[in-house]
């Protein structure tokens, strides 16, 4: 939400690879395209393919199946779990940093 952007600065602050290549946001929860492999937040391409079942980078189909059935393969989770508990301790260390001023 607005208040969680504020915390968390403008996307000068966060690190290139927590940012999302579509809204170029901060992905909160990283999944992976199958095709074209760009990491992007799940609710960002969710809304995405609501309007076009395609990649937004190479145009390929891609439907909402597709994209967790390949999320769902291990090495592909294992690569977003890692993803995903560094972002965690970037929020976790802004939020300390938040407080201490």
């Amino acid at each position: 939400g607005a208040a969680e952007e504020d915390l968390y600065g403008d996307d000068e602050d966060w690190p290139d690879h927590f940012t999302d290549p579509i809204s170029y946001g901060l992905i909160h929860h990283p999944v992976e395209l199958p095709i074209s492999k760009h990491i992007v937040d799940r609710a960002v391409i969710t809304r995405h393919l609501l309007n076009e079942e395609q990649d937004p980078f190479n145009r390929q189909p891609l439907t909402p199946a597709q994209l967790d059935a390949h999320n769902a393969q291990p090495e592909v989770r294992q690569r977003l779990e890692a993803l995903r508990a560094e972002i965690s301790a970037w929020k976790k260390a802004k939020r300390e940093e938040a407080m201490r001023e």
